[in-house]
């Protein structure tokens, strides 16, 4: 399945991508899907400090959507779910976790969780689901091929 680059969606009326913000306390895959991200159109803000996330996710311009590690020194996913909640829950997150059961970790009404490893694929559509009901957005440029790369 192929989906309009997020740049030429003619139902956007900013020519600016959609922005992301990454957390997680692993540089390595933090710069991973920064580069995976950045590769098909979105602007992609990556942090490995929970605490500097949170701050980010409360400024404005919000971020069109987070993506963020469960279990993290400073402040776990669960944690920083909580606190957007609390601040009226402007920017939708999406979880990802290496547990293989995320729910003692996570409520699961707060956010979609992918398992690491997560395949490139996945984590495309998942964006696209959580994206699609705020704007109208697509995940990957018109005639670009599903990947396998892992995250």
């Amino acid at each position: 399945m192929t989906h309009p680059h997020p740049r030429e969606n003619p139902d956007i009326l900013s020519s600016s991508p959609p922005t992301l913000v990454v957390v997680d306390d692993d540089p390595i895959l933090v710069s991973t899907l920064e580069d995976m991200l950045g590769a098909v159109g979105y602007a992609v803000e990556g942090f490995t400090d929970s605490a500097a996330a949170l701050d980010r996710l409360r400024r404005r311009p919000l971020p069109d959507l987070a993506i963020v590690d469960c279990i993290m020194p400073g402040l776990s996913g669960a944690e920083l779910c909580a606190a957007l909640a609390a601040d009226g829950g402007g920017v939708p997150v999406l979880l990802m976790t290496a547990l293989a059961d995320p729910s003692f970790a996570v409520h699961p009404e707060w956010a979609s969780v992918l398992n690491k490893p997560i395949l490139e694929e996945d984590l495309l559509a998942e964006i696209e689901a959580k994206l699609r009901p705020r704007s109208g957005l697509r995940a990957r440029p018109e005639g670009a091929p599903p990947s396998r790369a892992r995250a």
